[in-house]
């Protein structure tokens, strides 16, 4: 049995020596294992994570990424003649942008230095076979870094942008204009000079890589980037979100960078119980609990779901509110997590690696926008009182989504037949609320498509003239 899904791991880094700098606690020969025992299962397309400029990061660390993966192909799959046995690897592979209150808050990378490694890693990558590459926007990248470690007078940059139209366009397909918009705002802030500080690169944080001034730990804070006579003022200077605690000193955060230096990596107080003195522990945040590392579970065989198709429930419901702002597929989680606290025998596609449960809706309602009639449509797997389902999934659902009316529809195989069930009454309730919907509620002005939705109510229309027959009950004219 052969999964079409994909199965994601995350070496970050090419190499064992940059992994350790970074603290990531992942070996070649464990990431091996991950990836044989996942081909071995039956997935055969597998995606890794990694990233381009990482703190210490040389050119040798970014053709590590080629070869790990050339390495990973020959020794799981090897050459396989057939093509359903041969793994297939996706990378996807982005920008290191430093987040702030990490040990690399101080670093940054130049955007020339990203394209010139990416395309150096390109052309490696192009002698891979059975490789497929998604590339993170070094512009993107580079607006994350200049907005994630900002302070205060970011806030003109954001609300005027908005005010240009970034927010219509999304990343990928608008990102021309809302590029423009960000740097015409930018440049009405007058930050521009803080843009290109971002943009050329201020500070390499471990410029000093390979010192042997700066090796091991030496007496009374010799030989170190964070204390003593070598110690680098530039880790002192106050930064924007000093203001902020969360429970990690500073001074932790600058020997935790003198590790990453000489490549010592820090171990998980959460598994490991050995205490790095961080400082989150105490009378304010608490004492950290040491989780047990449970025992690997025997494979007993691929997962079985249960996909009998006994009933199927249409719903309408509202989304207003807070509600409003949940993307369409956040939507679609919270509906799933809704129906298992409510215990309901949902429906599951039969897939034993990526099963889902057959919940569906209808047109994605658009991120904003309020609606008093949204449609859903739940296939059980047990015939239940629709009215007893609808005040059980009420329960779970939020203020700003009601359960205004539910619905016992046939349920269509995949042949295209019906249970044998008289739905007439169904039928008529469903064109009936059609025909009475005013004609300014049935219109669409999604994208450059504006359109009345009218039409669609004499398709419906000729649709249940063929399903109800003579019981019409509108006449025939």
């Amino acid at each position: 049995m052969f999964c079409s899904q994909g199965l994601t791991f995350a070496p970050e880094a090419g190499t064992q020596r940059l992994r350790d700098i970074v603290n990531k606690g992942l070996t070649n020969d464990e990431l091996l294992h991950g990836v044989r025992t996942a081909y071995d299962r039956g997935w055969r397309n597998v995606k890794l994570y990694f990233m381009i400029g990482l703190p210490g990061e040389t050119d040798a660390d970014v053709l590590g990424i080629a070869e790990t993966v050339d390495w990973l192909q020959k020794t799981v799959a090897g050459n396989k003649a057939r093509k359903r046995d041969r793994l297939i690897l996706t990378l996807t592979l982005s920008n290191f942008t430093p987040k702030p209150h990490t040990p690399f808050q101080w670093h940054s990378v130049s955007t020339e230095e990203f394209a010139r490694r990416g395309a150096l890693l390109k052309e490696a990558l192009g002698k891979v076979p059975n490789v497929k590459s998604n590339w993170t926007s070094i512009r993107i990248s580079a607006m994350e870094d200049f907005i994630g470690r900002g302070d205060r007078s970011l806030c003109d940059v954001v609300k005027r942008s908005w005010e240009l139209g970034a927010h219509k366009a999304t990343w990928w397909d608008g990102a021309d204009s809302s590029f423009r918009s960000f740097d015409r705002a930018i440049e009405e802030a007058g930050l521009t000079w803080k843009y290109r500080q971002v943009v050329s690169g201020e500070w390499d944080v471990m410029e000093k890589l390979g010192d042997g001034e700066y090796r091991g730990q030496g007496g009374g804070g010799k030989g170190r980037v964070d204390r003593g006579a070598l110690a680098d003022e530039r880790l002192d200077a106050p930064l924007p979100w000093d203001h902020i605690d969360t429970g990690i000193a500073k001074w932790w955060l600058k020997a935790d960078l003198q590790k990453a230096l000489e490549g010592i990596t820090v171990p998980d107080c959460s598994h490991s119980g050995i205490c790095t003195e961080c400082g989150v522990c105490g009378d304010e945040f608490g004492e950290n609990v040491v989780a047990e590392v449970p025992p690997l579970p025997v494979f007993q065989g691929h997962y079985k779901p249960d996909g009998r198709r006994t009933q199927r429930l249409r719903f309408r419901f509202t989304k207003d509110g807070k509600e409003s702002f949940i993307g369409h597929l956040d939507t679609l989680r919270l509906l799933e997590r809704a129906c298992r606290r409510a215990s309901l025998p949902v429906s599951m596609t039969r897939s034993p690696y990526s099963s889902r449960p057959r919940i569906s809706t209808a047109m994605a309602l658009p991120l904003g926008a309020s609606s008093e009639c949204e449609m859903m449509e739940i296939v059980l797997t047990e015939t239940l009182v629709p009215e007893d389902v609808r005040a059980r999934l009420a329960e779970e659902l939020p203020a700003g989504m009601r359960l205004t009316d539910v619905e016992d529809m046939p349920v269509k195989y995949l042949n295209g037949r019906y249970m044998v069930r008289n739905h007439v009454d169904t039928n008529r309730r469903t064109l009936s609320f059609f025909l009475s919907t005013p004609a300014r509620l049935l219109c669409s002005t999604r994208r450059a498509c504006v359109f009345s939705l009218s039409l669609f109510c004499i398709a419906v229309a000729s649709f249940f003239i063929t399903r109800v027959g003579n019981d019409w009950p509108f006449g025939h004219n």
